[in-house]
């Protein structure tokens, strides 16, 4: 599997049929294999239920719920069931352009991390991975977040969100 796309869920039943369908429109017209796997964070509006209904009619749609923890639990256990070769993290809230996950995929050769640019669109650069464990966690050079970034997944572990 290319790209696993870990998407934690707090109250966003709004946003999460659009984000959803845009992932698989991209997926399927760039020919990755994927899944998306979408950890409620005990919503209380009903997102459980709905990304249950989403992952009903999709093989490449997981749901897994647990009790509100926060964002970073969430994560971490999306991460423990990613199967992907790379690994994806992106809000229910998020709008990326239809673009942002080939132009990511492009630049996987040879690398363990991928981070994009909502700033400076086009500017390419180099770290060593760790560099860009550095500039990830300091937030100097990298916007210190996992969304806009691919991970390889054989770099990430339980402590990766650990600051």
């Amino acid at each position: 599997m290319d790209i696993s796309v870990v998407i934690p869920l707090y109250n966003e039943d709004e946003s999460l049929p659009e984000l959803t369908a845009w992932i698989e429109r991209v997926m399927a017209a760039n020919h990755f294999t994927y899944e998306i796997i979408m950890v409620d964070d005990g919503s209380s509006d009903g997102s459980g239920e709905l990304a249950e209904e989403l992952s009903n009619g999709s093989q490449n749609i997981k749901t897994v719920r647990k009790p509100n923890g926060g964002v970073v639990s969430a994560r971490r256990l999306g991460l423990h069931h990613a199967t992907g070769q790379w690994v994806s993290f992106v809000d229910a809230d998020d709008t990326l352009p239809d673009d942002s996950i080939s132009s990511l995929m492009e630049c996987t050769d040879g690398t363990e991390m991928v981070v994009g640019c909502f700033t400076t669109p086009g500017q390419l650069k180099s770290l060593s991975l760790e560099e860009s464990k550095h500039a990830v966690l300091t937030g100097k050079g990298i916007e210190p977040s996992p969304w806009g970034k691919l991970f390889k997944r054989s770099i990430l572990d339980d402590r990766v969100f650990d600051i």
